[in-house]
């Protein structure tokens, strides 16, 4: 089951990477890590192969 409202704030932090032509700075590191800190957040599935 997806969770719509964090697909798309993930998709809207790829689009300000994608926008600065993928370069790392210290806003696409701040935008990875927060989003990272939702995924963590969000529920896990049973893994399908276990």
């Amino acid at each position: 089951m997806w969770h719509w409202p964090s697909v798309e704030v993930h998709l809207d932090a790829l689009a300000l990477i994608l926008s600065g032509d993928c370069g790392r700075t210290a806003a696409t590191d701040n935008l990875l890590s927060g989003l990272r800190a939702i995924g963590d957040r969000i529920p896990r599935l049973p893994d399908a192969a276990g």
